[in-house]
């Protein structure tokens, strides 16, 4: 039987992953955090949002644009395979500054600290609340309310958006 695609590369779930998603999509997936998810969803979905803003940043500064290139990078054993090697990018290619490297990188690591630890950990441990105060957040958010136990994932969710929005400005300026 003759392939239906014409020429055209087929779509799998390997290239679909490194797709970049639409500015409306990551603003979708931002919006659906909730402060109530646990807690290894809402670390997953909130640094996927940040990577998918570092991710578009990153892709502007190439001079292959190409899908196939991008998957070659992004992908194992590709030198973009990871959050934090495309943060190390990032601030070599000087698109970000130190402030935000430093965020990116914090967010990155209470993310794998999270998903990947053998004991129970969540936002409420010490060692996570911890990290999450390393992380430099707008003077105007430093509320009683955010340094509350039971506001935790409210700084989840702030220190991810920040992140977010701060990658989506360096995009506005840039053009």
């Amino acid at each position: 039987m003759a392939s239906r695609n014409r020429g055209r590369d087929k779509l799998n779930l390997r290239k679909y992953t490194a797709l970049l998603p639409e500015h409306e999509e990551l603003a979708k997936i931002a919006e659906g955090l909730k402060l109530d998810q646990h807690h290894i969803l809402l670390a997953v979905t909130g640094q996927t949002v940040v990577e998918g803003h570092l991710e578009k940043l990153l892709r502007r500064k190439l001079a292959k644009k190409d899908e196939e290139t991008w998957v070659s990078l992004v992908h194992e054993p590709g030198p973009l395979a990871s959050f934090n090697k495309k943060v190390m990018l990032a601030d070599a290619l000087g698109v970000i500054d130190e402030a935000t490297k430093g965020g990116l990188l914090h967010i990155g690591k209470i993310r794998n600290s999270i998903v990947h630890s053998k004991k129970p950990l969540d936002f409420t441990h010490d060692l996570i609340r911890d990290e999450f105060r390393k992380i430099p957040l707008p003077k105007n958010h430093r509320l009683k309310a955010y340094k509350d136990i039971q506001a935790r994932s409210n700084r989840v969710v702030l220190a991810m958006s920040d992140a977010a929005a701060r990658l989506e400005f360096i995009k506005d300026a840039a053009e």
